[in-house]
């Protein structure tokens, strides 16, 4: 969803940005985009090795999230280019649709709502439902058997190197549209194909 569906990872390396300034510390684009497609103490994790340590984390977080909910509270979410006519094509094949996302559920459906997005959708499996976050494939087996497909009957759409993987390691196919990072070695091995947006994917079909 973040960076697949909407520009919500912009947004929220705005917001850490303005909330490293607030405490003074410095975190470049290259030390942060570890952290891409993961949430929680996965993302906590790999701040707190490019900050060098647990010392600015807690002060941080709270900061962050106060930051970037303010932010999406007043200013809606840009959606990606193509995405309403994409999911627009798909309701004409009555198929259902998942969002699998690493983000609360709650929140995910928050933001997909505001978007005018969450009709377009059957359900919402947010990363709380699963044990192991993305690049392990838990989330997708539980979109897989809320589905009720075999995973040959399933396409993925991805933003990240770590959906990606996911996405792979659950046995679907998988297309990467990338977001702030270009698709990496390892995604593009593992990605069916690999596409600029939505519409370049309703052009190839």
């Amino acid at each position: 969803m973040d960076g697949l569906l909407i520009d919500s990872e912009t947004v929220a390396f705005e917001t850490f940005q303005d909330a490293c300034i607030e405490l003074s510390i410095e975190c470049p684009f290259d030390e942060y985009k570890g952290c891409i497609g993961t949430a929680g103490k996965e993302r906590d994790k790999i701040l707190q090795r490019a900050l060098g340590g647990e010392q600015h984390m807690s002060a941080l977080s709270e900061i962050w999230k106060r930051k970037y909910s303010q932010r999406i509270k007043n200013r809606s979410i840009p959606v990606k280019k193509g995405v309403h006519v994409f999911l627009e094509h798909l309701n004409n094949y009555n198929k259902p649709k998942i969002v699998a996302t690493s983000t609360l559920t709650s929140l995910a459906e928050e933001k997909l709502e505001s978007c005018g997005l969450l009709h377009y959708f059957d359900k919402v499996i947010g990363g709380e439902t699963v044990a192991n976050p993305k690049p392990c494939p838990d989330i997708y087996h539980r979109a897989i058997s809320s589905l009720g497909f075999p995973a040959d009957q399933v396409v993925a759409f991805e933003d990240s190197e770590f959906g990606v993987l996911a996405a792979h390691s659950a046995g679907i196919d998988v297309y990467q549209i990338p977001d702030l990072l270009p698709p990496t070695t390892t995604s593009t091995k593992h990605a069916t194909g690999v596409y600029r947006c939505f519409d370049d994917v309703l052009h190839s079909s």
